[in-house]
Formats: C-alpha cells, sequence, structure tokens
C-alpha cells in the first residue's frame, strides 16, 4: 500500500525536474562505472552501439580500457546481461500517488482517479533477438524464463463533487497495485502480489521450436477515497483479487466512498527456440568423416570430442534504446530525465566470416540480405547475401560414438545430441571410365562408363549427382553409360562425376574421373609423340652435357640399372 503524503510527493516531484533539467536531451548514455557485482572487464563489453569516449575509459584497466572503446562480439550469450537487468530493474525510479514516471512514448491510460497508468515490459529473459534480416528479427526465448515488469500511475484527488454540488475534502485511503500477472497466449502462467517491478515466470511453452508466443503483463490498479468529513477514518471498498471477466476498468461509490479500478496491459511475441539441429555424419572408404548441420534456426557452435565448428552466426549486447528517457508526470508538472535504470538485450547477427575451421564450409541455394546495424556499432556483420537455411559441413576426426554438442543462441539453450540421433551415411567410392569409339579430324565420339566402385552396379545420375564430357553435362542410363559427340579436341578429354550433396542424396556417392587422349589419325598420333619427345629429349641433353662437363658420370641416366 502507497501513502499519501503532499509533501512528500512534492519534494519527490521538484527533486526529479532538477534531475531533468540537468541533463541533456540527448541520447543516454550507458554507465561510467561497474554495477550489480560485475567487475570493470565485463562491463565494458556491454554496452555496443554506444559513442565510444576514452575518457570513460582512461581510469579502467588495461583490458577494460580497450573493450570501452571498441563494440565487442561475443561467441556464446553472457550471463552479466541477466545479472545487469535484475540489479537495474530493482533501480527504477519509485514514486507516490502525486507523481508517474513512465517511459517515454509508452502510452498511458486515464480514467476519473487513476492518471497515467502504465505497465511496460523491461526485460524477457535470458532471450536473444535475432537479427535474420531487416525484416526478420525473432526474439527467441528458451524453455523457461522470466519477464521483469514496471508499473506505476499516479491518483487525481478528487475535490468539487458535480453530485452534491460543492467541494469535497476526499482522503485517500487505498492506493495500490493489487497484482501482477503472467500470461501465454491468453491462459495465466504466474501472478506477483502489490509490487510495482514484478517479476513473473514462465516454463515449458507449448509447440514446435520456432513457433510464436504472446507474452502479455497485466497489472490490476485500485484506489479508494472517501469523505473525510463523514467518514474521517478511511474504510475500504471489498473487491476481488481480479475483476471476472478481465474488464479494463472499473469503479464504485456510494455518498461518502469512491472505489475505481483499472487494468493496464504490455505484452511482446516471442519464438520458442532450441538448437537441437539434425546432424548427419559420412563415412568413407579411406577412413575420412565428414559431419553435415541443417536447420532452419541459427546456432553458434557444435562441438565434437576436440573438434569445434563455429557457425558464421555472433552476438553483441546493448541497451534498449526505448527505456533511454523517462517522462516524469504530475498533476500540474512534465518533465523528463535520462534513465537511471537500462535494460540490456542480447542480440545475434550474421557476420562475414564463413564457420571457422579450415575444413569447414557453409552451403545453401536460397540466399537473404543481411540485417543493417544500428548506427555506431562497428561489428563485422555480413554484407553480401547469406544461406538463410544452410548447411554447414566440416571434416571431422572425432570417434563415431562421441556426442555432438550444440550451443544456441539463447542463454541456457545448449542440446547434447547422442550418437545414436546421428545420421550415418556411407560414401560409395565410384569408378569411371572414358573410352574414344570413333574420332575423325572434325569430331569424336565417347563412351563414358559410371559404376559403383564396390558393388559394380550402374549409376544413373539423374538423381545422384552430374556428368560432364570436356565440361558438357550429360546423363548415364540405368546401365551407367552415357555417349556424347563433340569437337575434335587438340589433345586430351577428361570426363569428371560430381556427386550431389551427400547429406541430400538417397545413396551417397564420391567423385570420380578419367582422361583419354584422342587416336584416330597419323598427324594426331605424330603430334602427340613430339609432345612427348621434346621434353625427354631436353632432359637426356642436360645429363649428357653435365656429364661431360663435370666428370659426374650420370651419363647415361640409365648407369647402374
Amino acid at each position: 500500500m502507497r501513502l499519501l503524503n503532499a509533501r512528500s510527493g512534492s519534494l519527490l516531484a521538484l527533486c526529479l525536474v532538477g534531475l531533468a533539467v540537468s541533463t541533456t536531451q540527448s541520447l543516454a548514455q550507458p554507465p561510467t562505472e561497474p554495477e550489480h557485482g560485475l567487475d570493470a572487464e565485463t562491463f565494458g563489453t556491454l554496452w555496443s552501439g554506444d559513442a565510444d569516449s576514452e575518457t570513460n575509459a582512461s581510469d579502467a584497466a588495461a583490458l577494460a580500457h580497450i573493450v570501452a572503446l571498441t563494440d565487442v562480439p561475443f561467441d556464446s550469450p553472457p550471463s552479466a546481461v541477466e545479472q545487469w537487468n535484475r540489479g537495474d530493474h530493482a533501480e527504477y525510479p519509485r514514486t507516490n500517488s502525486e507523481t508517474v514516471i513512465v517511459p517515454h512514448g509508452v502510452g498511458q491510460v486515464d480514467r476519473r482517479n487513476i492518471k497515467d497508468a502504465f505497465v511496460s515490459i523491461f526485460a524477457v529473459q535470458p532471450s536473444t533477438r535475432a537479427l535474420r534480416s531487416d525484416d526478420d528479427h525473432p526474439l527467441y526465448v528458451g524453455a523457461r524464463g522470466q519477464v521483469l515488469a514496471v508499473v506505476d500511475y499516479r491518483v487525481r484527488e478528487m475535490g468539487y463533487d458535480i453530485v452534491r454540488g460543492h467541494d469535497v475534502p476526499w482522503r485517500l485511503c487505498e492506493d495500490r497495485v493489487v497484482a501482477v500477472r503472467l500470461l501465454v497466449d491468453g491462459e495465466e502462467v504466474d501472478r506477483a502480489y502489490r509490487t510495482s517491478r514484478p517479476t513473473l515466470s514462465f516454463a515449458g511453452l507449448a509447440g514446435e521450436t520456432g513457433t510464436e508466443h504472446t507474452l502479455t503483463v497485466e497489472a490490476l490498479l485500485r484506489t479508494t477515497l472517501s469523505d473525510d468529513i463523514r467518514h474521517p477514518h478511511c474504510r475500504h471498498a471489498p473487491v476481488s483479487a481480479w475483476p471476472d471477466g478481465g474488464f479494463a476498468s472499473g469503479a464504485t461509490a456510494d455518498d461518502d466512498l469512491t472505489t475505481e479500478w483499472l487494468v493496464v496491459r504490455d505484452s511482446v511475441v516471442v519464438t520458442t527456440y532450441d538448437p537441437a539441429v539434425p546432424v548427419s555424419r559420412a563415412v568413407r572408404s579411406d577412413g575420412e568423416e565428414s559431419i553435415a548441420i541443417t536447420t532452419t534456426r541459427p546456432w553458434l557452435t557444435a562441438s565434437l570430442g576436440e573438434t569445434t565448428v563455429q557457425s558464421r552466426w555472433r552476438l553483441y549486447t546493448a541497451r534498449d534504446p526505448r527505456w533511454d528517457r523517462l517522462d516524469v508526470l504530475g498533476d500540474s508538472s512534465h518533465a523528463s530525465l535520462a534513465s537511471p535504470a537500462q535494460p540490456l538485450q542480447i542480440y545475434a547477427f550474421p557476420s562475414r566470416s564463413t564457420p571457422r575451421l579450415p575444413t569447414a564450409r557453409e552451403v545453401g541455394t536460397t540466399l537473404v540480405e543481411p540485417p543493417t546495424l544500428p548506427e555506431h556499432l562497428d561489428l563485422p556483420v555480413a554484407t553480401e547475401p547469406y544461406p538463410r537455411h544452410p548447411t554447414v559441413v566440416a571434416h571431422v576426426s572425432t570417434p563415431s560414438d562421441a556426442d555432438v554438442f550444440v550451443t544456441g543462441l539463447v542463454r541456457g539453450s545448449n542440446a547434447t545430441i547422442d550418437p545414436t540421433e546421428v545420421e550415418e551415411v556411407a560414401v560409395h567410392d565410384t569408378a569411371l571410365t572414358l573410352a574414344v569409339d570413333d574420332a575423325n579430324a572434325a569430331s569424336v565420339t565417347l563412351t563414358a562408363t559410371l559404376r559403383d566402385a564396390t558393388t559394380g552396379e550402374p549409376i544413373r545420375t539423374d538423381d545422384v549427382g552430374t556428368l560432364s564430357v570436356a565440361g558438357q553435362d550429360v546423363e548415364t542410363n540405368a546401365s551407367g553409360v552415357a555417349t556424347v559427340t563433340i569437337p575434335r579436341p587438340p589433345g586430351a578429354v577428361t570426363a569428371r562425376f560430381d556427386p550431389a550433396p551427400w547429406w541430400t542424396a538417397d545413396t551417397a556417392f564420391a567423385a570420380s574421373s578419367d582422361t583419354v587422349y584422342v587416336r584416330g589419325t597419323k598427324l594426331s598420333l605424330m603430334a602427340t609423340l613430339f609432345e612427348l619427345a621434346l621434353p625427354a629429349g631436353a632432359f637426356l641433353f642436360a645429363a649428357f652435357v653435365v656429364d661431360r662437363a663435370t666428370g659426374l658420370r650420370v651419363w647415361p641416366p640409365w648407369r647402374g640399372l
């Protein structure tokens, strides 16, 4: 229960106005000193996007000094964000019944006595907003989390009574936040009582990964005023803990008692996130192994024993600009001040770097334009279209019985994939042979035969890969044979089989190639012999000269055979 004290309320309002006058109207700046138990090094990494200030960092330790001047990307979600938000949430300015402090731009609701009422979500945590593109930036949350909110309002004391036709000395008997509750898609999941700084919890969001949910915070406010002459001692009107049917507002009144209640709401849309990505493993005849990770949602790292694959996604933290400025409202006053409570948010962005492993690559056919980061952010965001649903492929040397550990974008949302859940794909070696069927001065006809090197079965290329002869694509038939006629080349002809990606094919194959020299005319035969004899003759002549000039007895080269 908040008690009315006209003197203390006026004093608070004056203090806040003075503070507002002393601040500039420019964008709020981050705190310059660590708070809430954070050390200087960690604290300095959290404020990406703020104007870098060497003055603010001049007294910090060496590393803290550097990070204070730089926007720092993270490879994993920092827990410091939640620690900071809990501390700043508790320090949001408190008021009394005559004054309300509201984030600039947040809408307020008025009733007869309750004025400038609002509830605003301060933070959802743990969470990460993924900046996939300029128009796609879901707020990812894990299986469980918390919603931090702020509630405030003020009370307009009644004076003139329209029914009685004269002023009535009303006494404020009751003025409180009765309850605050959290709803997920309209269903209540948690509730707190008599607090203007609620922390509400959720768990087990329904639906598959990628499902959107609406988190709504509702606050029930109530005031009771009594005729100070007829009832110098306050009495309270009973009101249920929550209005039936969820009505937005209401009031009851008699000749000497007026009770008013109001429900205010704020909502945010979140997307469920789980980094349990599908993993495939390819095993080749030479013992070489690869893994492929294909998913519709971004992830950070995948580890298999001593091998760790880093995706292109990176993280940064920045304050929420909607809380930069606060409005201080009273019956006849309106001022602004730089907010002393600045919630942080973790953001994910696609970087210019492809997966960090020499043997890893990123493939994908559907590309998306990268996002535009806010002004003042100096981070290595992608500058060219990148795969929307990529497959990351990497060569590994980890035993096939090792777990796959995936680090997700949301803190605490990691996944361990058992080896039994990893699809194992055997890659078959292929045997490709190319033969000349006919040749003349203008053209040459060749036959390419493609078979499984292990089973000898013919391979039809229409759905397992691409076969090219002298750069021209051809298709083998059910017998694994393709015949093609091409203009006669000056020398050799090469055929190459490029298989479909092993992680998409029903049967995976390895690449193979073959080369033949085109014969068929005496002139071409002489030309080929000349091409071979010229370098051989040069070598023999050089050996003869060295033998005669130095006496090293290297002539003839076949001496001693």
